[in-house]
């Protein structure tokens, strides 16, 4: 009556059209679908009506005059049953909004379909569409990308967890509004994809951040107590460069010492022995360089080179004299420390052994040298 019959489509004559709308039959891969059933011309239902609210009556009321004829003038009746002992219902994709149906029986089911092509027919709404598949690879592997860039510019956990709830909710709300214009888009496999790929950027900056701090206590934790590797690896921009510790010019106390006659006692007594000498002496000087806030730069056979103001350097005039200061108190306890070691040799029988320090406070360069797989970190100046 309207002048809207069943048409070929103009372009594709093989899809049917309705007035101003073409049907194009159901795909396999349609939104969520997969490798689904599209034989024959199949249309996806929409359910735009999902509260049901089309008018009803009964068989009882028509035949005993009590309806208003006016409620059939121009308009598609479906006749059905409406009982639960007639298995006649069918489950509803609606269920979850307000106030839908979770189940219709057939002849709402119909009614369904009715109002879904008379709209169609009249332009009111579009068939259900989505992206075809090289677009859905490419909208999955844009939520992955922007998960994992997420993942790389938020540091914190709880600033990561929101931002990739908001991240979430963009996704959701999108494809919910998008859905609402007749666009079926893929929610789930590009909300897996972007919370993996997340996953998978943190793991690494992890694993990455593990490696860099293994690298600074390997160069650091020998020789500074955990406290000032903890407050290096917090301020590494400061001090890192890279994957090495960055070159600084600063004020800095130095310390060299040497044992005299070790040469002559290293060459009387079996290697074994000499090391052992040797390294228990190291091992309680270097003890006391820790103790009183210096670095171990380097052993120097019968000696070491300390400093005192790295790796975390002074800057006020207080601080460097507190590094000299320092360095005296460690000199003076690492005499008393020879003093207990010569007892101890004697009563061994082992050779005893008589030290010499140096102490200088100036100007140097500290940073690391050496290779990138074997470096140090030491103080380079007069």
């Amino acid at each position: 009556a309207d002048g809207l019959p069943m048409t070929p489509d103009p372009e594709h004559p093989e899809f049917v059209r309705l007035g101003p709308t073409t049907l194009p039959p159901f795909r396999s891969d349609l939104g969520g679908y997969k490798h689904a059933d599209a034989q024959g011309y199949q249309y996806q239902q929409d359910y735009r009506r999902a509260d049901g609210s089309y008018p009803s009556t009964t068989l009882s009321e028509v035949m005993a005059g009590e309806v208003d004829p006016a409620l059939f003038r121009d308009r598609v009746v479906v006749v059905g049953t409406a009982s639960p002992s007639v298995k006649d219902y069918f489950q509803t994709p609606s269920g979850f909004l307000p106030g839908a149906a979770t189940r219709v029986y057939g002849a709402e089911h119909h009614a369904h379909a009715v109002d879904q092509m008379t709209r169609y027919a009249g332009g009111e709404d579009a068939p259900i569409t989505s992206f075809t598949e090289p677009q859905e690879v490419l909208w999955i592997l844009a939520w992955c990308l922007l998960g994992a860039a997420v993942a790389t510019r938020v540091l914190s956990p709880l600033s990561l967890v929101v931002a990739l709830a908001l991240q979430l909710a963009v996704l959701l709300g999108g494809c919910y509004l998008a859905f609402l214009e007749a666009w079926w888009i893929p929610v789930v496999p590009a909300a897996v994809g972007s919370l993996a790929s997340s996953g998978l950027v943190v793991g690494y900056l992890i694993q990455q951040e593990r490696a860099d701090k293994l690298k600074a206590m390997n160069l650091f934790g020998r020789f500074v107590s955990r406290s000032v590797v903890d407050r290096i690896w917090e301020d590494r921009e400061l001090f890192m460069e890279g994957d090495r510790p960055r070159p600084q010019r600063i004020t800095v106390t130095v310390m060299l010492t040497d044992l005299t006659g070790y040469t002559t006692t290293s060459e009387k007594k079996e290697p074994a022995e000499v090391m052992d000498w040797i390294g228990t002496y190291m091992d309680r000087m270097a003890y006391l360089v820790e103790k009183h806030g210096g670095m171990v730069n380097d052993f120097l056979g019968d000696g070491l080179m300390a400093s005192f103001g790295v790796p975390v350097a002074s800057t006020t005039e207080p601080e460097m004299n507190r590094d000299a200061i320092n360095a005296v108190e460690c000199a003076l306890e690492m005499g008393e420390a020879l003093e207990e070691l010569n007892e101890s040799w004697r009563r061994e029988g082992a050779p005893t052994g008589r030290m010499r320090i140096g102490i200088l406070t100036g100007p140097g360069v500290v940073g690391a040298l050496g290779s990138r797989d074997r470096m140090k970190y030491t103080t380079v100046g007069n």
